[in-house]
């Protein structure tokens, strides 16, 4: 009996983990979760934070962002959310955006294992692709 309480406490804790995890993705914390578990950040994290902030949190990125973000990755975000709000004008509000566009975008970036590694840089490029129309034509990363 004592093993079986043993096993059930054991998958609790897996599955709050993977509950945890779950709405980081969907409240765009992704960089704040892989931070405070102790995981490298990966590239594809901060596109995470754009394609699913709202409001408020949206302007504070696009104005400059948030002071603990490493300036590259900052100057990154503030550039992509300045694009995205520009690219909401016309196509419907940010919503719009975010659903037809970054998290797309995102998703595709989650299942490519280049994009962990993944540049300010490069996100920006590929980035503004979508927002402006050019399209995904599959990874551009720099090893």
């Amino acid at each position: 009996m004592r093993r079986r309480r043993q096993d059930r406490q054991e998958d609790q804790a897996v599955r709050l983990g993977v509950g945890d995890e779950c709405e980081a993705f969907l409240a765009g914390g992704m960089v704040e979760y892989q931070t405070a578990t102790g995981r490298p950040i990966a590239g594809w994290a901060w596109l995470n934070r754009l394609a699913h902030a709202r409001g408020a949190e949206l302007l504070i990125i696009a104005s400059g962002g948030f002071e603990s973000d490493p300036p590259p990755w900052r100057d990154a975000l503030a550039y992509l959310a300045r694009e995205a709000l520009e690219r909401a004008e016309t196509q419907g509000g940010i919503t719009q955006v975010q659903r037809q566009l970054l998290v797309p975008l995102e998703l595709q970036l989650i299942g490519d294992p280049a994009a962990l590694r993944m540049r300010p840089g490069e996100l920006v490029a590929r980035v503004l692709d979508v927002l402006h129309g050019a399209g995904q034509t599959g990874p551009q990363y720099r090893s």
